[in-house]
């Protein structure tokens, strides 16, 4: 497969998970390519961590909470039923949803947290023109 179909494949991937997210993290956002620029999927190649994290701006849905991601329970993928919220700051904690993890594995999650604070914060401001700065900004654990 070459190099062009392959990266078309992964891209319509991105997308269809998006959107598969989009749909449960908030029912009164209307979905627009605007919303998905609102949002990135952070993977095991930028994390460290084996569960997929989802992170969106602050102008997603509502607006009504502060600062958090999501964290899907099951490894590599990301599951609209099966996740929890975790808070950005230095001092995170699952604000929602049932976590499946151990402690030591919920510490890790929670130091990427405070890993990565500052380039969360960036991304839920907003300060990035393309997601590609705010992957390569990101520490893994």
């Amino acid at each position: 497969m070459n190099n062009e179909r392959k990266r078309k494949m992964e891209n319509e991937f991105e997308i269809k998970s998006i959107l598969e997210f989009a749909k449960f993290l908030s029912d009164d956002c209307i979905l627009t390519e605007e919303v998905l620029y609102e949002m990135a999927r952070v993977q095991r190649k930028n994390s460290g961590l084996p569960q997929q994290i989802f992170v969106t701006t602050r102008d997603y849905g509502t607006g009504n909470h502060w600062a958090r991601i999501k964290v899907s329970n099951i490894p590599d993928t990301f599951s609209k039923t099966d996740n929890f919220v975790v808070t950005i700051s230095k001092t995170p904690q699952v604000v929602a949803g049932k976590h499946k993890f151990n402690a030591s594995q919920l510490e890790d999650v929670f130091d990427w947290v405070k890993l990565n604070y500052d380039t969360l914060l960036k991304y839920w401001n907003k300060e990035y023109d393309d997601d590609a700065d705010f992957y390569a900004e990101l520490k893994k654990v």
